[in-house]
């Protein structure tokens, strides 16, 4: 098998251009190697991916979005600075729990413990992450029986970022779509939230309540604050199905790679008509995906060849 580098010289003479199979056959079956990746994946960390697991052919960009939406809701285990809202307080209850957190933070140990149990389960969203960008941490101090720390009524809301935590209250359970959150990180930390500012002030003043209510039927809306600054939806937004957009957009992300790649490798692989692959299979190639570790490879089957490609992302 020759590569060609668009040097026509490069290729031998009496060799064949390989044929591929039409481009929806490509991608889909790329788009199933990917996802047989992600179900190993889920399956080796323990994690639960019941609606996929029934059918898992029937909708491969669904279970590519779906774990996207897994990944955006864990968090990476790295040393963060972390940054406690002047108006925190901490009920004695919660406190040697909430010292806990910061202290993984810190030093860069896992978090995910403290994460909702829905963070183990590949086929569930946290809105208020998908939407504001606000995650929620339990301030328990011991695990259960299912690896998670154990539940506590109030807890800590912030925003995640790769080399900072911002914590902006410790509060009740439940308050997904409190505007006084967003308040906070208005009044103190505008810069997490700048990207997602409106040009002047949103019309129409939605509650908290109105929010919530929004969310539940799968809509984003705009949000005003009290200072009249507006903002919407500083975590990317919630589609219809109340799940993530940002994690739809690298679904289809990994599509067009997938089409772009097509594109690229027609016209440019030659067989020798002698070789044995040649003989058996004809002038038609079938690339592959593969996982190598935290990388994802290019290969063709019943050939020697294998490509690096892609980064993959695992929990």
């Amino acid at each position: 098998m020759k590569t060609n580098n668009d040097n026509k010289c490069d290729i031998p003479a009496g060799s064949i251009e390989a044929t591929l199979p039409p481009l929806s056959d490509f991608v889909e079956q790329l788009a199933e190697d990917l996802c047989q990746i992600i179900r190993d994946e889920v399956v080796q960390k323990g994690f639960i991916c019941p609606t996929f697991d029934v059918d898992p052919q029937k909708n491969r960009h669904a279970l590519i979005a779906a774990y996207c939406g897994m990944l955006g809701r864990r968090v990476s285990q790295s040393n963060r600075r972390v940054h406690l809202s002047p108006s925190l307080s901490v009920p004695d209850e919660v406190a040697e729990g909430f010292n806990l957190l910061v202290r993984k933070f810190e030093n860069g140990e896992d978090v995910n413990p403290h994460l909702n149990k829905f963070s183990a389960k590949l086929d569930k969203n946290d809105q208020l992450l998908y939407d504001w960008g606000i995650n929620h941490f339990h301030l328990g101090t011991t695990l259960d029986h299912s690896g998670f720390i154990q539940r506590t009524g109030p807890i800590v809301y912030a925003i995640v970022k790769e080399n900072d935590v911002y914590i902006i209250t410790v509060s009740e359970h439940g308050h997904w779509a409190d505007k006084d959150l967003l308040e906070i990180v208005d009044a103190n930390w505008p810069e997490l939230i700048a990207t997602w500012k409106i040009d002047g002030e949103w019309e129409v003043d939605f509650s908290s309540d109105d929010i919530g209510k929004l969310r539940k039927g799968g809509i984003c809306c705009g949000i005003k604050l009290a200072n009249g600054n507006s903002y919407i939806s500083p975590g990317g937004g919630i589609n219809c199905a109340g799940g993530s957009v940002l994690a739809v957009l690298e679904a289809n992300k990994m599509y067009h790679r997938f089409k772009n790649l097509y594109k690229i490798i027609k016209g440019k692989i030659y067989l020798d008509p002698n070789d044995a692959y040649f003989k058996n299979f004809g002038s038609q190639i079938n690339i592959r995906l593969k996982r190598q570790d935290k990388d994802l490879y290019l290969y063709i089957d019943q050939l020697k060849w294998e490509l690096r490609w892609l980064k993959f992302h695992n929990l």
